[in-house]
């Protein structure tokens, strides 16, 4: 009885047994993931609003935290593009990005989202995660790849942020005649960084992509001094591991303004780990649970906000880099925690001169594959109710932006709409005929019931 207790708090005492075999997997795997994550970290960091090294913290404690309390052994957590991007819709209009009120709501989104879904986790409302349907999933995603796009235009090609109007290229032209220089050797960085990762994901997808090119960016821009030059580069990551600390002060209304953000990010957040369960355990056949994954994307946010850092969720394109380099088990995910911790002990100088293009390609690079318009367009076709709110979802973000999660929260109201009138609008008249069928509502005089020929043959043949 408390061995069944303690595997139910404690679900990672569930795990088999390691062997020698398994766990040189579980490190190669660990590794191979950690490599990845570490710039894609910076990156999804700097998407956020959120200084560098807060992609680090958020994927070293946060990930450790989801994968002993969630259910997907395979599931990586860590910092995503999309939960990055809420996150910064959520904070644009309370703050300035990178400054210190930024970081403190940052933090406070990341405990308030962890602790909704801690909290449906322990009520055992894991289905309430299905009131954002596909429709509105589908409409959020597209609207929110462009989005991401868009915002990553200007650092790729070393241009200041900007507007998306009728006037940026023109801004854009003034950028370019007043640093020429800067401007043009960063659009290289960026523009060559995007090519490569679209060149070795088409023909060869065996290859670290995103570690060669930040590499190979690395070493160019540290022997040039491209620095000097104007080149936008990471800088000064600070050297150590953070300390656990409590969330800083807010203001009461910037609690209350921060919780429908937080639920946001915590249906979405979740609604996108959940995809990537589902699509391991179909794969691997492999259990998993619903409620206990909310525990444990809670407790992962929860642990991200007392690390200084931002939400998280469960990644689906690192996970399946995990599950590829053959992990077995969640000692994958401590193994790549291990990296990221002596990347912040030891390796946090070499990154100083990684370009901030390259992190800007590396954003752009998987968010391109999101962009599914087509999907939008069959769901019309195919089921005009969910393609209309799929439709309505996607208008509603793009037009909200930069809140994006009024757009969400408009998808939800045509969704809920839509429920409303299949639900409670009034049944069609039915009409019955005389010779004793009973159709919908068409004219009685078409609604007649016609035997079949043969059947009425066959009756004819029988009558004397």
């Amino acid at each position: 009885m408390a061995g069944s207790r303690a595997r139910r708090l404690l679900p990672f005492l569930q795990w088999p047994r390691p062997t020698a075999a398994s766990l040189r997997k579980d490190a190669w795997a660990g590794l191979s993931v950690a490599l990845v994550l570490i710039p894609q970290s910076l990156a999804y960091a700097t998407l956020a609003g959120m200084p560098p090294e807060t992609g680090l913290y958020a994927a070293m404690l946060p990930a450790v935290v989801g994968i002993l309390w969630g259910s997907s052994s395979l599931l990586a957590v860590g910092p995503v593009a999309l939960t990055s991007l809420l996150t910064s819709a959520v904070l644009l209009p309370l703050a300035a990005a990178g400054g210190s009120q930024w970081v403190a709501l940052a933090i406070w989104l990341a405990v308030y989202s962890g602790l909704i879904q801690l909290a449906l986790g322990v009520l055992r409302l894991g289905a309430i995660a299905h009131v954002v349907s596909d429709a509105v999933i589908t409409g959020f995603i597209n609207a929110a790849a462009m989005i991401i796009i868009l915002s990553q235009i200007p650092p790729l090609l070393g241009l200041p942020p900007m507007a998306f109007n009728a006037g940026w290229p023109l801004e854009a032209l003034a950028a370019l005649r007043e640093a020429p220089l800067p401007v043009a050797l960063t659009s290289a960085f960026g523009v060559g960084a995007l090519c490569l990762l679209a060149l070795q994901r088409r023909y060869a997808p065996r290859l670290p992509g995103v570690l060669l090119v930040c590499v190979g960016g690395i070493v160019v821009s540290g022997l040039g001094h491209l620095a000097e030059y104007g080149i936008g580069t990471v800088g000064t990551i600070p050297q150590g591991v953070p300390g656990l600390q409590a969330p800083p002060a807010i203001t009461a209304s910037q609690h209350v303004t921060l919780l429908s953000g937080a639920l946001i990010i915590a249906l979405i957040s979740f609604t996108e780990a959940m995809s990537s369960c589902r699509i391991l355990s179909k794969k691997f056949n492999t259990p998993w649970s619903e409620n206990q994954e909310l525990i444990g994307q809670g407790l992962a946010k929860i642990a991200s906000g007392f690390s200084g850092a931002f939400p998280v969720s469960g990644s689906f394109s690192r996970s399946a880099l995990n599950a590829y380099v053959g992990a077995t088990s969640g000692w994958s995910a401590l193994f790549a925690s291990v990296c990221i911790f002596a990347c912040l002990l030891w390796a946090t100088g070499f990154l100083f001169h990684l370009p901030r293009a390259i992190l800007a390609a590396i954003i752009i690079a998987p968010v391109t594959g999101l962009i599914n318009l087509r999907a939008i367009w069959r769901s019309v076709r195919a089921t005009p109710a969910d393609g209309l709110v799929a439709l309505a979802t996607f208008v509603a973000t793009l037009v909200s932006t930069p809140a994006l999660h009024w757009g969400v929260l408009g998808g939800l109201a045509a969704s809920a709409c839509g429920w409303a009138w299949r639900r409670f609008r009034p049944p069609g008249i039915a009409v019955i005929d005389p010779a004793g069928g009973a159709t919908g509502d068409r004219p009685a005089a078409s609604a007649g019931v016609r035997r079949p020929r043969r059947l009425a043959r066959s009756r004819s043949r029988k009558q004397p």
